[in-house]
């Protein structure tokens, strides 16, 4: 059943029939990578002109497909325990899968949480094992690209403290050996706040 959407968000689709949606915060971040990314691709292949920034726009929209990855293998981990899920958005910062429910059990958190950063960190590994078939030009670039936003999106989103997908497993990890769920939010909570001071 669709959810209803606050302003300044599309619905592009569905997955598995949940919502698929975007805020419009990503059309600007998308500009911005097509802005980033066109020198880089006219270095790589000389003679694009303005079709560089199409290009540019291209990627950000292959960058962002991975980032649904990671949002979806969260979706099905948790539809994999009897789980609803409302929708699935992508917005400036990446992207949050909203489930209506809490996990039932540390270990039922633990891998609907890990299961978004491994996704990425595969994603990446793939892309970047490709790249020895198109060392150079477009592809390459867009492939040593994709790679290293992946492994830096999976190693970033392994950090320890909420509201991170690391921090949903350090409450996991914190739930499973006290028993204790809210004490292990807290902790989680608290170790995020410290990253957030050292950051």
């Amino acid at each position: 059943m669709s959810q209803d959407r606050g302003p300044g968000v599309i619905r592009v689709g569905t997955i598995a029939g949940i919502d698929v949606q975007i805020r419009s915060s990503w059309f600007l971040i998308a500009g911005i990578i097509a802005v980033l990314m066109a020198p880089r691709i006219e270095i790589a292949s000389p003679g694009l002109g303005n079709l560089a920034y199409v290009a540019g726009a291209a990627f950000a929209v292959l960058l962002y497909m991975s980032v649904l990855l990671h949002e979806v293998s969260h979706a099905l981990a948790a539809r994999a325990y009897g789980m609803t899920v409302r929708s699935i958005e992508l917005h400036f910062l990446g992207g949050v899968t909203e489930i209506a429910e809490e996990a039932t059990t540390a270990r039922r958190e633990g891998f609907i949480a890990i299961v978004g950063p491994l996704t990425s960190l595969a994603v990446g590994g793939v892309a970047l094992s490709l790249t020895p078939l198109a060392p150079d030009g477009l592809l390459g670039l867009s492939l040593r690209a994709l790679a290293g936003a992946n492994l830096i999106i999976g190693v970033l989103n392994l950090l320890p403290g909420l509201p991170l997908d690391g921090g949903r497993v350090l409450r996991a990890l914190v739930w499973g050996a006290t028993g204790r769920p809210l004490t292990a939010s807290l902790v989680a909570g608290w170790v995020g706040r410290g990253l957030a001071v050292l950051a």
